[in-house]
């Protein structure tokens, strides 16, 4: 999620993925990295997820200067 300078949130991206392994979330992050580049925007400070483990290694990875949560 974002927030605007109306103090409102917003959805960033939503993925479906047939593969839950590190290797396609990886290939999904560098795809989300890659837009951020490209429209010259800061990168995600805080990444929030459910408790996948395949998800905690790639956030490091593609994101390393986030925060990642976990919602429950």
């Amino acid at each position: 999620m974002g927030s605007t300078l109306l103090n409102t949130t917003f959805y960033v991206v939503f993925v479906l993925t047939s593969s839950r392994t590190a290797e396609a979330f990886i290939w999904v992050l560098e795809r989300l990295k890659e837009v951020y580049i490209k429209l010259e925007l800061d990168l995600p400070r805080i990444i929030i997820t459910d408790n996948k483990k395949n998800l905690i290694i790639p956030i490091q990875k593609i994101f390393p200067e986030a925060i990642h949560l976990f919602y429950i």
